[in-house]
């Protein structure tokens, strides 16, 4: 949660559910959706600390959306 919350809370909740193949869309104002260098940032940090390992063994930053 720390890591997510530090990457924008919301926006940054939305892109990792993306990621798990649940597009919850865009983000609503006032808040905006993280670009995709603000995506693979966070996509890195969660790594860094195990988190994707922990909930995915396959999971890919920005836009991309995966399947399971």
């Amino acid at each position: 949660i720390e890591v997510a919350v530090a990457h924008g809370g919301m926006s940054a909740f939305k892109a990792m559910m993306r990621w798990f193949g649940v597009d919850c869309g865009p983000c609503r104002p006032p808040l905006v959706s993280l670009d995709d260098d603000q995506a693979a940032r966070l996509h890195a940090d969660l790594s860094e600390i195990g988190f994707l390992d922990a909930v995915s063994s396959s999971t890919e930053p920005a836009s991309a959306t995966v399947a399971h």
